[in-house]
């Protein structure tokens, strides 16, 4: 006699038991993760959410140093935009940062360029142009301040041995000194976006360059159609990097030109400096710190989205 065997199958609960394991498994890993980062976080927290929210508080009050007074809501805001400093080193800040910026940018990736190859010269150049980036920038200011001295600077001495007219003083002048500070700051960061385009440049396979030469595209051809295109994500990241780097920077300016003659050179940076530090107007220096936080976030935002379309582009 033949018994029959009727198999029984898994409930229900049995078979999406190991899915549920491996979701509980996943979720732990998330927790960790989190727990790992929670240091970061609140680090993070510390040392920028609070003191913009102190920032933020301070911007709505008249202060008496570190006093709340009055509450003025917006009436900071609105004294300070509607103040002609205020847009002399708006101005001042717009010409130093993307002056500054158009001109390291493309110097630096002419250089990377120009030195991408791996001869022993190339190598002392590279080292060359990367001291006055680890140089500090009271020594940059005060080495330069010297050079250009009208009085006893070598520049002086240059003109005079070669009977050319006086050497003229670079900071007397409003537009003079903003340009010659403005080159002063790209001489001082030339080495950031050359090392930045250089390492780009060397992961770029050299096939591609090869084939579009052998298409018969000339040097600057493939610069343009091949190389550039296949950097330009690094290039967009350093334009951020060097754009927030140029718009909150003081020392260089503080030692360099103090913000003279006549405030031509005070960029907004500076001019949050002194209201802090030298004049102890607190509320309108947390007005200016909450004013230049909003210019940074747009400014990265439209870099970022650069970034996006190029690669979406890519795709």
């Amino acid at each position: 006699m033949t018994t029959s065997v009727t198999p029984t199958l898994p409930s229900t609960a049995e078979q999406n038991r190991p899915a549920a394991g491996g979701a509980g498994r996943a979720r732990r890993r998330r927790s960790t993760g989190w727990l790992y980062m929670a240091p970061a976080f609140v680090l993070v927290l510390v040392v920028t959410a609070y003191p913009l929210y102190f920032a933020a508080r301070y911007s709505a009050f008249r202060m008496r140093m570190w006093e709340p007074v009055e509450f003025v809501g917006l009436g900071n805001y609105t004294h300070l935009l509607t103040e002609p400093r205020f847009l002399t080193n708006l101005l001042a800040s717009a010409v130093y940062v993307f002056g500054g910026v158009l001109a390291c940018a493309g110097i630096g990736l002419g250089l990377a360029l120009a030195l991408r190859g791996g001869g022993r010269w190339q190598r002392v150049l590279r080292t060359f142009i990367l001291i006055p980036w680890i140089t500090s920038e009271v020594v940059v200011a005060i080495t330069w301040r010297w050079l250009l001295n009208p009085q006893y600077g070598p520049l002086t001495s240059v003109f005079e041995r070669l009977g050319l007219p006086d050497f003229p003083n670079l900071f007397a002048s409003e537009t003079s000194a903003l340009a010659a500070l403005t080159l002063v700051n790209v001489w001082r960061s030339l080495a950031f976006p050359m090392l930045m385009f250089l390492a780009a440049l060397q992961a770029v396979p050299k096939q591609t360059e090869e084939a579009a030469e052998v298409d018969g595209a000339g040097y600057w051809k493939r610069v343009r159609y091949v190389l550039v295109p296949a950097i330009m994500p690094v290039i967009v990241v350093t334009v951020i990097v060097l754009t927030i780097n140029y718009f909150n920077m003081v020392v260089l300016v503080l030692d360099l030109t103090g913000g003279g003659p006549t405030g031509a050179t005070e960029i907004l940076g500076l001019r949050l400096y002194r209201e802090a530090f030298e004049y102890f107007s607190v509320d309108t220096a947390a007005t200016l710190t909450m004013v230049m936080l909003l210019i940074n976030f747009v400014l990265a935002i439209f870099y970022f989205r650069a970034l996006r379309r190029q690669a979406g582009g890519e795709a």
